[in-house]
């Protein structure tokens, strides 16, 4: 299993850094989830815990687009906002 990454480190991540940490935490949440079901892994805690951390990732990201979405919304309206001024 991969080191649990930090929710700082996770919001100082690139967008495609982060989509990789998420995929792999995806593929870890379903072996687990495998082996609770198959009985090879007892600790059915650790299932949960990792899927709430993955939750957190999957906000962390949407997070990032919303605000990159609106970084360029307000670009684009300084941009007219100063045209009309000329």
């Amino acid at each position: 299993m991969a080191k649990k990454t930090t929710l700082v480190e996770l919001r100082k991540m690139q967008p495609n850094d982060l989509r990789k940490e998420i995929a792999q935490m995806e593929n870890e949440v379903v072996k687990l989830r495998l082996q609770v079901k198959l009985g090879g892994e007892k600790n059915s805690a650790k299932y949960k815990a990792q899927k709430k951390h993955l939750a957190r990732m999957k906000t962390i990201e949407t997070a990032a687009q919303i605000e990159a979405e609106n970084a360029v919304i307000d670009s684009k309206e300084s941009v007219s906002s100063a045209s009309k001024k000329s």
